[in-house]
């Protein structure tokens, strides 16, 4: 997509920058170290200056490395974090035999330094590595190793002046297509060269996109969006790059901030109204990035833009190319999908549309990198409840997830895996805490045969089909439960008049014996810097710390399992990131439903938790480490939080954890513990003042038994939950709602 930066606009910046003396672009080949390749020009004679500074200071130090080499020019010509000059090198350093080019873009962005920034426009412009390959690994780089020495910032400095010296706020399409005096016009082509530039490097390259954000395009793109005219031709030039730079923006996944503050969300669903295709897609998927939890409504207002992007979805699906009309491939659109199955509300919207049916061909057919991102979207969408009952019923669905887990892509086996495992997740709940039944009540019933097989040859010799009555396809009813899961053989019935002895008590781990339960560490690979640090101080004070470090888990879940089952705690990494992750959520709510105790730590700044992470953050205090606030300061709080869980014995236990067992040992009888089923309406009474909620006067009458199945309720039907306690019990505000839920997290 494009703006219009036509032949007539790069020759315009060209004849402006040959009218300065300067010529607009110059080969990196031949580059000798000076901004330009041209003589006695102003910016030449200082570059010079800076070389031979740079070249005294290289023989001061003693070093023998060569003068011109990109690093000695990052540190002569420009001021940038240690950090991202770090970074900036590393990618240089990928491509040994194109030093050349990165050593260019170093020399362009000293003219910008050097407040030239026609000349600046027209050497970016003129190098075909930016400007025609970001699809290839060399090209990305190139982009992003631009954004890391200031060059995504700078380019927005140099479209906000040409806005100026044009006298306008936003773009029109009429000012597009105006004739203008010299002036204006080299100015109005410097803006169109600079959007489609960001069109190209937005594209592929996060590390700029990111940038760009950060240096405040959306403002500008907010102009352009808010002032089109009600009915704009479906073609506009304005409508077209400023949707799509926001578009490639919003795919980076970390910076929605930036997009909640400028009101991106209501500013594009008014699109959303239009009857084109391409416009309506295009807001679709940027909504799909953007959107938060608060906002959802506006989007499933309209419950026919679902329909419309699952139409779509199929329609590229059926293509030979796998794209639909507007050029969307069938995996972009996938993604789209994706995001808006996070959000917990769209999970049952698109059950309710019967997304199995389209997803399923997909998961089966697919190439590898969509059957991944189908399994994803799969994966999201086992989280609710609800929708576990009806995937757990498709057996067909539940082969093909049992079929690809063992794919040789790791992608799709990973993802595949993780659906299975949040499929079964009741299950493993319910075997990782060893929940036992109320008091007097019937016994537990037997654990559900694991979704996904596999299942004996004759297990399906009862099905009987029948017709759904939301799709043309045959829906099966599942077999009979085996009356017997266990390998061994029954018990044998004890002697005539002999009492049936109580069952033996569990054998504790060495861990449970000797206190030497471990923190495990949750977090997404993005905040991985920070995390090891965290990790590392934790460990230096005697803390047993469980981190996944070379994604272990990732290649097994059963290890990820026991790591949360064997925790004394579990830190919450939280971030953007971290909440759209499927992996992560996994973990975190498998140690929520074991009833961890979960301490959350803040791991971007400016993000603010919803959804289903705000949920289980709840009121817990959190701690702060995305740099807002000392290091040190923080740490010192989380160790003072932690106390002496996960202390003691070895401090290193990255990767799989295994359970340890051992002898029973002989000692006095373990002490009665009182169920919360057993309290008396004192103990109530204590609890409800220990959360704050003693004020609460409906609550004073619930008993022990009424509170036990008050937790299982939030656990089985969080929703339903959340409505008896404001509609029934009177909990109306958000404090005694979150208090209330703490509450109920902290019993055993």
């Amino acid at each position: 997509m494009g703006c219009g930066a036509s032949k007539k606009s790069t020759q315009c910046i060209t004849d402006a920058v040959n009218a300065s003396g300067v010529h607009a672009t110059s080969s990196p080949a031949e580059d000798d170290g000076c901004a330009g390749s041209v003589a006695d020009t102003e910016s030449n004679q200082a570059e010079v200056k800076m070389m031979k500074k740079a070249k005294a200071s290289n023989i001061h130090n003693g070093s023998s490395t060569p003068k011109n080499t990109v690093e000695q020019k990052i540190q002569s010509y420009l001021s940038i974090p240690e950090d991202d000059a770090k970074a900036a090198l590393s990618l240089a350093a990928k491509h040994p035999d194109s030093q050349d080019e990165f050593s260019h873009l170093v020399n362009i962005m000293h003219l910008a330094v050097k407040s030239d920034p026609l000349l600046f426009v027209g050497q970016l412009n003129g190098i075909d590595g930016l400007n025609e390959s970001t699809t290839s690994i060399f090209g990305a780089d190139l982009i992003d190793f631009l954004a890391l020495i200031g060059g995504a910032k700078t380019t927005v400095e140099v479209y906000a002046d040409q806005l100026k010296r044009m006298n306008v706020t936003h773009l029109t399409d009429q000012l597009l297509q105006e004739e203008l005096d010299e002036k204006h016009e080299t100015a109005l082509s410097v803006i169109r060269v600079m959007r489609d530039f960001w069109v190209n490097a937005t594209d592929h390259c996060s590390e700029f996109a990111d940038r760009l954000l950060e240096a405040g395009v959306l403002s500008f793109l907010k102009e352009d969006l808010k002032n089109l005219e009600e009915n704009f031709e479906a073609d506009s030039a304005v409508f077209e790059v400023s949707i799509t730079i926001l578009y490639n923006c919003a795919r980076s996944g970390q910076k929605k901030h930036f997009f909640l503050d400028i009101g991106a969300v209501q500013l594009l669903t008014r699109f959303l109204a239009r009857e084109e295709k391409d416009i309506k897609l295009v807001t679709l998927l940027a909504l799909s990035y953007i959107i938060d939890e608060d906002e959802n409504h506006l989007l499933i207002a309209e419950a026919s833009d679902f329909d419309f992007f699952l139409e779509t979805m199929c329609t590229a699906y059926e293509s030979e190319d796998h794209r639909e009309s507007s050029g969307y491939s069938l995996e972009e659109l996938l993604e789209g999908l994706g995001n808006l199955a996070q959000n917990d509300d769209n999970k049952k919207l698109l059950m309710k549309k019967d997304v199995l049916v389209l997803l399923k061909p997909m998961l089966e057919t697919g190439s590898e990198a969509e059957k991944q991102k189908t399994a994803q979207i799969i994966w999201n969408l086992a989280f609710d409840k609800e929708n576990r009952k009806t995937m757990g019923r498709d057996w067909e669905l539940m082969e093909l997830l049992n079929k690809l887990k063992d794919s040789s892509h790791r992608g799709v086996a990973k993802s595949c895996s993780g659906a299975l495992w949040v499929l079964n997740l009741d299950r493993k709940v319910h075997q990782g805490q060893g929940d036992g039944h109320p008091k007097g009540g019937p016994p537990p019933a037997p654990p559900l045969p694991e979704f996904g097989g596999p299942f004996p040859p004759h297990a399906f010799s009862s099905l009987t089909p029948t017709p759904s009555s939301s799709s043309s396809l045959v829906c099966f009813s599942p077999p009979p439960a085996p009356t017997c899961l266990s390998a061994s053989p029954p018990p044998p019935p004890p002697p005539p008049g002999r009492a049936v002895p109580p069952p033996a008590p569990l054998i504790p781990t060495r861990a449970d014996l000797e206190g030497k339960g471990h923190v495990m560490v949750s977090y997404q690979w993005g905040s991985q810097k920070m995390v090891l640090q965290i990790r590392d101080s934790l460990r230096s004070q005697g803390f047993r710390v469980w981190m996944d470090v070379d994604n272990i888990s990732g290649s097994t879940l059963q290890a990820m399992a026991e790591a949360v089952e064997q925790a004394d705690a579990v830190l919450m990494c939280m971030s953007e990131r971290y909440k759209n992750s499927p992996n992560c959520r996994t973990e975190a709510e498998y140690a929520f439903a074991l009833h961890k105790p979960i301490i959350p730590l803040l791991m971007e700044r400016n993000y603010k938790p919803d959804g289903w992470l705000g949920i289980l953050r709840g009121s817990k205090l959190f701690f702060d480490f995305s740099g807002k606030y000392p290091y040190e300061k923080k740490l010192e709080e989380l160790v003072k939080e932690l106390g002496q869980r996960g202390r003691g014995g070895s401090s290193e236990v990255d990767g799989p954890v295994r359970a340890e067992t051992v002898a029973p040992v002989a000692s006095t009888p373990p002490k009665t513990i009182k169920t919360v089923s057993s309290w008396s309406q004192e103990d109530v009474h204590n609890w409800l003042n220990k959360h704050q909620l003693g004020g609460c006067q409906k609550l004073q009458s619930l008993s022990g038994e009424n509170i036990k199945f008050l937790q299982k309720l939030s656990q089985r039907a969080p929703e339903f939950f959340f409505t008896y306690l404001k509609q029934d019990l009177g909990l109306t505000s958000l404090m005694d709602l979150m208090h209330f839920s703490d509450a109920i997290d902290s019993l055993p």
